[in-house]
């Protein structure tokens, strides 16, 4: 990822959950929604796991990849299963869309497989 790229600023939207400034920077610089970085990581698993619901649901609208995998196969869904701490809107927001919950990553795990191991929230229940 260049210093101050466009991806980068986008991102920057996302960790601090600030969509209309994401909707300015992207209106105004059209880009990749699927590009990646070195993680393999693209803007919709950042809103993944940063939980920006709202950035999701724009990200979505403009196409970008619900399916999209990092660089361990995690897909979008995996990772906000991961992140969700207890919290499904953003899980919903993926499963609504489409979102494949039988992927499984390079160690074999899928997202609905993660949601029944992690214990100390009831994360299934959004599957």
């Amino acid at each position: 990822m260049k210093k101050n790229s466009v991806f980068e600023k986008l991102v920057s939207c996302i960790v601090k959950n600030d969509s209309q400034e994401f909707s300015e920077i992207l209106e105004k610089n059209p880009t990749d929604l699927n590009s990646k970085d070195g993680k393999g990581w693209t803007l919709l698993h950042y809103a993944a796991q940063y939980l920006a619901v709202e950035i999701g649901q724009e990200l979505i609208s403009r196409s970008a990849d619900i399916n999209a995998k990092d660089n361990f196969g995690n897909n979008v869904l995996w990772r906000a299963t991961f992140a969700s701490n207890g919290r499904g809107e953003f899980i919903k927001l993926l499963l609504k869309n489409g979102a494949d919950r039988y992927e499984k990553n390079i160690r074999g795990i899928s997202p609905e497989e993660l949601a029944n191991t992690i214990s100390n929230y009831n994360v299934r229940q959004y599957f």
